[in-house]
C-alpha cells in the first residue's frame, strides 16, 4: 500500500488516539505502515513534523465539526452547542487534542489559517 502524508496523518491519529501523543514514535508510526523508519523521513522531516499534522488536521476537524453543530442557531444554543461539540471533540481524540495544544508555533502561517 502507497504511502503518503494522507496515509501517515490517518496512521498517526489513529494511534496518538489509542496510546497517547507522548507515546507516538516513528519507529510504531513506521511499523503501522508496514516500512522502515528511515523509509518515514523520505515523507516527514521526524516527530515534529507528525504532530504539526496531527496538530493541523485536528484544527480542521474541529472547525467542520463545530460549524455543523452551530449551524442555524444562535445565542445561548449556538454557545452550548460549540461547547458540547469542543468536548466530545477532546473526548473522542485524545491525542490529536493533545498535539493541537502542544503545537504553538504562531509563525506557521498554515497553524494560524486552520486557528
Amino acid at each position: 500500500m502507497k504511502v503518503d502524508l494522507d496515509r501517515i496523518r490517518t496512521e498517526a491519529v489513529s494511534l496518538a488516539n489509542r496510546h497517547g501523543l507522548e507515546s507516538l514514535s516513528i519507529g510504531e508510526l513506521a511499523a503501522a505502515l508496514g516500512i522502515r523508519p528511515p523509509s518515514l523521513y523520505t515523507h516527514v522531516d521526524g516527530l515534529g513534523a507528525v504532530r504539526r499534522l496531527l496538530a493541523l488536521h485536528g484544527l480542521r476537524e474541529l472547525e467542520q465539526g463545530v460549524a455543523r453543530l452551530t449551524a442555524g442557531k444562535s445565542g445561548p444554543d449556538a454557545i452550548r452547542a460549540l461547547l458540547n461539540g469542543y468536548r466530545q471533540f477532546a473526548r473522542n481524540n485524545p491525542g490529536v487534542y493533545s498535539a493541537m495544544l502542544a503545537t504553538t508555533d504562531r509563525e506557521d502561517p498554515e497553524r494560524r489559517e486552520a486557528v
